[in-house]
């Protein structure tokens, strides 16, 4: 049997991402629907996902992949959004305490959500 390394990673790392459960985190939900929101409205958030997206595709390539392709694989990196985003509640688990709990900047957060600072 020929095993690659993710394979192996797989089995032998004792932890798998569920992205069942983690889709139904409502934080995770919450997340997501920003980030999709925003890359259909917001010029720049939609410009940097499909510079990271066509970065991913095409590695070192002189020319950018075509734009349906862009556009295809652009769910993937706002799935990881929220991870990348609010990692521990979107897991389903409650980050330690945070100086910037109280002083959140974040309009869209509730009083007791994490922001990164």
């Amino acid at each position: 049997m020929i095993v690659n390394p993710s394979t192996r990673s797989f089995f032998t790392s004792g932890y798998v991402l569920v992205w069942t459960r983690l889709a139904a985190s409502p934080r995770y939900q919450s997340l997501r629907l920003s980030a999709t929101d925003a890359y259909a409205a917001v010029p720049p958030v939609r410009d940097m996902i499909r510079s990271m997206v066509s970065d991913a595709a095409a590695p070192g390539a002189d020319k950018p992949p075509p734009s349906e392709a862009i556009e295809a694989n652009a769910p993937y990196v706002l799935a990881e959004t929220p991870i990348l985003v609010d990692a521990p509640r979107s897991s389903g688990t409650t980050p330690p305490s945070s100086p910037t709990t109280s002083t959140c900047p974040c309009t869209n957060c509730s009083p007791q959500a994490w922001c990164p600072p």
